[in-house]
């Protein structure tokens, strides 16, 4: 049994302008997805370097709680 598209006949196959309207609307889709992926890797980056300060000036201050100051000055 065969079965016809409606308003095609029995043409089988997509057009040129089909598949160029197809081919615009995926590129346009991952430009978007791009960019948001883009957002996402510099906010986490952000997320880093903050953490990064947080976790030094944790280890400063507990270096100046165990030896009353911040550096150690060593004379030659």
């Amino acid at each position: 049994m065969y079965i016809s598209r409606v308003g095609r006949g029995s043409r089988q196959g997509f057009t040129i302008v089909e598949l160029l309207i197809v081919i615009v609307i995926i590129g346009i889709l991952a430009v978007l997805a791009i960019g948001a992926f883009s957002r996402s890797q510099e906010q986490a980056r952000a997320a880093t370097v903050q953490s990064d300060l947080k976790a030094s000036a944790k280890q400063l201050e507990q270096a100046k709680a165990d030896t009353g100051t911040y550096l150690r000055m060593r004379i030659a």
